[in-house]
């Protein structure tokens, strides 16, 4: 009877329950709104425009918010689309690596050149390169020759109505063997190579690649000393 006397009254114990659950209450309340606030801000991160960088000419980013325009204005989107457009110099760079990679190798190289000048071409003339490599056994025949070809590029200059397509002036001073005896030749050549602009990506920074490529022999000297 004295331990019974001791406990609390059966409307304390009531009280305090309801207590604690009134407070767990205001804490589910709480929870609820801030995982409401957190949503909110989510979807609207979400659903906002994209922020538009463009990339001047002289390299200088300039940050067009969405918030002010909604979305990028077409001024606004043709000044990115020819700040991020090929320079002269980029195509010039891409032009001469072609010819230096395709016309130049020596027996040792020619594999390497060769795959690294095809890489830069588009897909449907890099088919035609290789079915006609495959039907005259080019690479066969000048490995077996022990063909050398060394290129000096003299001019390269965009055609006057194409600024995609470039004329480029060279000697090149080939070598091989036949029947043990050195042929030597002092080769000077044209090359007209149209490019065309795709994606820029980081294995590909110029976004260029060779549509077409073709050669002219303009002249050519057997008896050139040997350099």
């Amino acid at each position: 009877m004295a331990s019974m006397s001791k406990a609390p009254p059966f409307w304390e114990a009531d009280g305090a329950l309801r207590a604690y659950a009134n407070r767990m209450a205001v804490v589910a309340c709480c929870l609820a709104l801030a995982v409401a606030g957190l949503a909110s801000e989510v979807i609207i991160t979400r659903v906002k425009p994209p922020t538009v960088i463009r990339i001047g000419a002289d390299g200088q980013a300039t940050v067009i918010s969405p918030e002010t325009h909604g979305v990028a204005a077409p001024a606004q989107l043709e000044d990115i689309h020819a700040g991020e457009a090929p320079t002269a110099l980029e195509k010039e760079h891409f032009v001469v690596s072609f010819v230096n990679e395709y016309m130049g190798y020596d027996e040792h190289t020619l594999g390497q050149n060769w795959a690294d000048a095809l890489s830069m071409m588009t897909a449907n003339l890099k088919l035609d390169v290789l079915e006609k490599m495959r039907q005259d056994n080019t690479v066969g025949q000048l490995q077996d020759q022990h063909a050398r070809s060394v290129v000096k590029i003299t001019s390269a200059q965009p055609d006057a109505s194409d600024p995609l397509t470039w004329h480029v002036y060279a000697t090149r001073n080939v070598s091989h063997l036949v029947d043990r005896r050195e042929v030597y030749q002092k080769l000077a050549e044209a090359y007209t190579v149209r490019l065309v602009e795709g994606i820029r990506s980081i294995s590909d920074p110029s976004g260029l690649m060779i549509a077409e490529f073709h050669s002219q022999q303009i002249s050519a000297d057997n008896n050139a000393p040997q350099p």
